[in-house]
């Protein structure tokens, strides 16, 4: 339900929209900071009633925008095969 329906996670019951809603919002992210894989990206705004359903505020979703850079490169280094 979550790949399905994380481009419309709001055509979903409320009880299911929360794990799609957070896929939404992380592909949203990405789109908005350009990491990772972003030609699927439709929209550059999260749509408004999802941050409420899964109880975060526009407040949390820049903050995990502003850290993405270096959780991005953090990741980066954890996996790479040079360690």
């Amino acid at each position: 339900m979550s790949v399905g329906y994380h481009h419309c996670p709001w055509e979903l019951d409320e009880q299911n929209r929360i794990l799609p809603g957070l896929v939404h919002i992380a592909d949203v992210l990405v789109g908005k900071t350009g990491l990772g894989y972003t030609r699927t990206v439709e929209v550059d705004t999260v749509e408004p009633s999802l941050p409420d359903c899964v109880d975060l505020t526009e407040a949390d979703l820049d903050a995990v925008a502003g850290q993405l850079p270096a959780a991005v490169l953090e990741a980066h280094r954890l996996l790479s095969s040079d360690n």
